[in-house]
């Protein structure tokens, strides 16, 4: 049985995603930011971090390494065709919760890039995305994966693997790709 913590709804913007680590949880906004909110281990209430929301444009997905206390989001247009498709990473401040731009990664080595996952270990970041065709329509382009490595001191990414396809047609389920455990 669910009950509503005492506070609830805790305000945000338009949401997209969610993430937790420690005790913060992360709203991605479908207003180019993420609003960081304290969790109270007691009674479950949110309170929101100093300077949050924020800023994050073009986002679309995110998630935390909990190894290394950062969270990643994957970044590109609409048309996901003006260059600007990028993975951000922050730091978490584990005090705060406050975060930190530390390194945009990837530009050139992604093609509307969406769902990330980081593996348990810390050392490696998955990237749903498509595979770079000339000419790509909705139900012709293909998925793809990218795998990248982490350099934990900087946050930034290098490519593993790049552009691994699987069948099927990406948009019939958003690419999802999940985290194990």
């Amino acid at each position: 049985t669910l009950t509503e913590v005492s506070g609830s709804p805790f305000s945000v913007g338009p949401l997209l995603r969610l993430a937790t680590v420690a005790h913060f949880l992360y709203a991605s906004n479908s207003d180019a930011t993420v609003s960081a909110f304290s969790i109270n281990s007691q009674t479950g209430s949110l309170t929101q971090v100093s300077g949050s929301p924020f800023q994050n444009p073009l986002q679309n997905s995110m998630t935390i390494d909990s190894v290394h206390g950062l969270l990643f989001t994957t970044n590109s247009d609409e048309a996901c065709s003006q260059g600007t498709n990028a993975i951000n990473t922050f730091r978490i401040n584990s005090s705060t919760g406050a975060l930190t731009h530390i390194a945009t990664s990837a530009g050139s080595e992604l093609n509307c890039p969406t769902t990330i996952v980081s593996d348990p270990s810390g050392k490696f970041v998955y990237v749903a995305d498509l595979k770079m065709e000339p000419s790509c329509e909705f139900d012709q382009c293909v998925g793809a994966t990218s795998s990248f490595q982490l350099n934990a001191a900087t946050g930034k990414l290098t490519v593993v693997t790049h552009e691994l396809p699987y069948p099927g047609d990406p948009y019939d389920n958003g690419f999802p790709i999940v985290p194990g455990r």
